[in-house]
C-alpha cells in the first residue's frame, strides 16, 4: 500500500534539509525524515492506494488533472509536470 500526500514546497525542502542534516546525499530514500516532518506538523496521507506510481499518474491524469511527479535519478531530483499526453517512461 502507497500512501498518497498532498504537501507543500516548504514540506518537501524541510524534509530534504532534515535529511541532508542526518548526512543524506541526494539520490538516498529520506522516507523517514518525511515522515517526521508530517508527524511534527500534524499532517497525514490525504488517501492510499495499491497502483503503482505510473499507473497513479495515468489515473491522475485521465480525468484532466495534472500532477508533479518528482524522481532522483543519478543522484539528481527531477521534476516533471504530467499531463495526460506526457505520460513518462
Amino acid at each position: 500500500m502507497h500512501s498518497i500526500w498532498n504537501i507543500t514546497l516548504e514540506d518537501y525542502s524541510e524534509a530534504v534539509a532534515l535529511a541532508q542534516s542526518r548526512g543524506k546525499v541526494a539520490g538516498e530514500p529520506f522516507e523517514e525524515e518525511f515522515l517526521e516532518i508530517m508527524e511534527k506538523k500534524g499532517k497525514k496521507p490525504c488517501g492510499n492506494t495499491e497502483l503503482t506510481q505510473t499507473e497513479l499518474l495515468k489515473e491522475i491524469t485521465s480525468h484532466g488533472k495534472k500532477a508533479l511527479n518528482i524522481e532522483t535519478k543519478d543522484g539528481r531530483t527531477i521534476f516533471t509536470i504530467v499531463s495526460e499526453d506526457e505520460q513518462p517512461q
